[in-house]
């Protein structure tokens, strides 16, 4: 058995997919593959084809109230997206006062970046790999992106340094709770499954406690908005589709709601947290 980053204690495998083991500790909920077999995430995301959407982010409700929120907590500084691919949420924050920085490693979003002029800085490479001094950003923004890290705790701690004293971390993520049950019931019917399982995978509570773990003040944690393209196997926007994902949006609030904020079983999760 394999042992949980978060707390060190062994897991058993959950279930095996594509020569795989993905295991869930039942202390903490943090879910994960197995590190011996694990993908090389530099490699494949360099070359990556990104979908590319550049109003998304202008036209969907989600996205927009994030914005406000963090304009609510940090209104300016340097502002750092971290996975910014082709710039979305960069372009989206034009017509604030922020210093605007993306970091991406996918060579076709750099050459799109810099050529359309999305940031004031472009960062081309993995932020561990990243000479910057520390308590130089003021906020950081990463969307989808710590799923797919192998290095969580690293790149976390790394961050809390980065980052200035009452600098914010803003983080979204698919959420455990949610896609592990319907993997598993989508398993058990044959049916299509609109489940996703990435390298590592958090609940309100993992989460939680890979934050502070590293060092971060937990302000708030709770279900996100669908985009576009959530559940990303069903992005086309058919009616069927629409009326789905309404009804696990709102099972997702009523969850979180009663537990106090402690859980969810909406699709997608965002933590609001501050370096002290």
């Amino acid at each position: 058995m394999d042992r949980c980053l978060l707390c060190n204690k062994e897991v058993p495998v959950r279930f095996t997919h594509a020569d795989r083991r993905f295991m869930v500790c039942g202390d903490c909920n943090f879910g994960f593959y197995d590190r011996d077999v694990a993908a090389d995430v530099a490699a494949h995301f360099t070359t990556f084809q990104y979908d590319h959407d550049p109003d998304e982010i202008l036209r969907h409700s989600g996205w927009k109230r994030a914005i406000e929120d963090i304009r609510a907590l940090k209104p300016d500084g340097v502002f750092v997206d971290i996975g910014c691919q082709f710039g979305e949420f960069l372009r989206a924050l034009a017509p604030y006062p922020y210093e605007r920085v993306g970091l991406e490693i996918s060579t076709a979003c750099i050459e799109y970046l810099k050529a359309n002029n999305l940031a004031d800085t472009i960062y081309d490479r993995d932020l561990l790999a990243l000479d910057v001094a520390d308590e130089s950003w003021d906020i950081v923004t990463m969307w989808n992106v710590l799923d797919l890290l192998l290095q969580p705790l690293e790149t976390l701690q790394r961050l809390q340094r980065i980052l200035k004293p009452d600098g914010l971390l803003v983080i979204r993520l698919p959420n455990l709770s949610f896609h592990l049950p319907v993997k598993k019931l989508c398993n058990t019917l044959h049916i299509r499954d609109p489940s996703v399982l990435h390298d590592t995978m958090y609940s309100v509570r993992s989460l939680r406690l890979i934050l502070e773990r590293c060092g971060y003040q937990v302000i708030r944690i709770g279900p996100s908005p669908l985009s576009d393209r959530d559940p990303s196997q069903f992005g086309h926007q058919r009616l069927h589709i629409r009326a789905g994902k309404a009804a696990m949006q709102i099972l997702g609030w009523f969850t979180s709601i009663a537990s106090g904020g402690r859980s969810t079983v909406h699709p997608s999760i965002i933590a609001y947290a501050r370096k002290p």
